[in-house]
């Protein structure tokens, strides 16, 4: 539950945390540093080897690569998911301008309400993982229009074209708002955290035995990384709200044509 409310905040207080979480932990080890109490206690761990060091690090690099890659498949996968909803859109209009039986039946203003609404009143609110009941009822009306067309007219064959045609589009508009979970993984992302947390720890060990400005500038390179690669993986798992979001172009660039 925290990481859901979490990930479902703005950009800006995810980057705000992840900032503040590694800023502060890495001030707090420089502050002990300069601790006689803490000083005495930090120094016993001179002489570990850059193995250990090398080791924490290679750690966070397969934990956030792992991370990643999940994060931004679920994203690609969300993505692909848009643009199938959009080729199955272009073949029911398609379909339908091109059956003369279907041109004076009014699914392509009905189809054409559908497609504004998830623009306008749905994407919108996937940020939060709910879909528009305004745009679940257009896409109802384009249902029930459609089975009462293929119903009545009387060319079987236009009527299954029909059918299919809306089926395909059904279905890929299923897939498409089932995407809008968020791909949430608490146990990697509280291992990419720790493991994030005892890389600085892990510099400081290694930097004991040298002067406090090398030690600040070493801990300093590597907090900045690590905020950038938990800040990016982070931004990206609500795929609706942030800097890299699944874009509603597809369907305008199919709404013009309509």
């Amino acid at each position: 539950m925290v990481l859901d409310k979490f990930f479902y905040s703005s950009d800006l207080i995810i980057c705000s945390f992840i900032i503040a979480l590694f800023t502060a932990n890495a001030l707090i080890l420089l502050w002990l540093t300069n601790r006689p109490w803490a000083k005495i206690y930090l120094e016993s761990f001179i002489g570990v080897s850059n193995g250990l060091y090398r080791s924490v690090m290679t750690v966070f690099a397969f934990t956030a690569a792992f991370l990643g890659a999940s994060v931004w498949g679920a994203f690609n996968i969300n993505s692909n998911s848009v643009n199938v909803e959009r080729q199955a859109i272009a073949i029911l209009a398609d379909t339908v301008s091109s059956t003369p039986a279907l041109n004076n039946e009014g699914l392509q203003p009905l189809l054409r309400n559908y497609v504004h609404s998830a623009i306008e009143d749905e994407w919108p609110i996937l940020v939060n993982e709910q879909i528009s009941q305004k745009t679940q009822v257009a896409f109802n009306q384009l249902r029930v229009r459609i089975i009462e067309v293929a119903t009545n007219t009387k060319s079987s064959l236009v009527a299954n074209m029909l059918i299919r045609a809306f089926e395909a589009l059904d279905n890929a508009r299923q897939v498409r708002i089932n995407h809008r979970w968020h791909s949430i993984e608490p146990v990697r992302w509280y291992i990419l955290f720790g493991v994030a947390l005892l890389a600085q720890f892990a510099v400081v060990a290694n930097h004991l035995d040298v002067a406090r400005r090398p030690m600040a500038l070493s801990l300093f390179i590597i907090t900045t990384l690590i905020i950038i690669v938990v800040g990016l993986i982070a931004m990206s798992v609500n795929h609706y709200e942030g800097v890299v979001v699944i874009s509603p172009e597809p369907f305008r660039k199919v709404l013009e044509s309509l």
